[in-house]
């Protein structure tokens, strides 16, 4: 949820005390540095292609009718089917896994998205590797390299993991309406509630967001 690049920036230049703590508690990696090597090896399979302006466009555009859907399901089930969301087969616990998981599987596709961009535009990544956001294991990738790149390229890395999201997001929306079992429905209902939460987030131009990033470029 926070901006990586920020925190592994700051960190050591930031005193002991209140703001430093809750900066470690937002943002905290654990575990060995991967840099480049991981997405570079992605990047040779074809992974760059991700992070092109007519794979995100076509990733919003899924976003978009995967919203439509699940807008027409809540309709045709009313208020019960989102209420069923958060107690999967009835259980309140089962709900929780499931924002947690939907959270951790958020970050994922979300930095993988930036990393994308970042070989797309033939920039590096120059750190990357396994965090905990707010107590919630994620990813989190650098993406400094890109700073000295043309505005329009710098906005497509920042931006590419909300485009990302919302392709999850449209996913997530449409299978909530397709046959299947209750449970199945229930948990991709939960996935488009939390997802869709974290794009609100990140769409956010007034907080530490990457829509908020996009805003400053301009």
């Amino acid at each position: 949820l926070w901006h990586s690049e920020n925190r592994l920036a700051d960190d050591e230049a930031k005193p002991e005390g209140i703001s430093s703590w809750l900066q470690r508690l937002a943002f905290q990696p654990v575990g060995p540095n991967f840099g480049d090597r991981f997405f570079k090896v992605l990047d040779d399979l074809g992974f760059g292609f991700l992070g092109q302006t007519i794979a995100l466009r076509c990733m919003a555009a899924g976003g978009i009718l995967g919203l439509l859907l699940f807008a027409f399901t809540l309709s045709a089930h009313g208020s019960e089917h989102l209420y069923q969301a958060f107690k999967p087969a009835g259980y309140f616990s089962l709900a929780f896994v499931g924002v947690y998981g939907w959270l951790i599987i958020g970050s994922v596709v979300h930095e993988f998205a930036r990393a994308a961009a970042l070989k797309a535009n033939n920039c590096k990544v120059v750190k990357s590797g396994i965090a905990f956001h707010m107590g919630v294991p994620g990813v989190y990738v650098d993406t400094r390299d890109c700073l000295a790149r043309p505005r329009a390229q710098r906005r497509r890395v920042i931006l590419s993991g909300i485009w990302a999201e919302m392709f999850l997001f449209g996913l997530c929306g449409i299978a909530s309406g397709m046959l299947g079992s209750a449970i199945w429905q229930q948990l991709m209902s939960l996935g488009t509630v939390i997802i869709g939460l974290r794009l609100i987030y990140h769409a956010c131009p007034f907080v530490d967001s990457p829509a908020y990033e996009a805003v400053v470029e301009s």
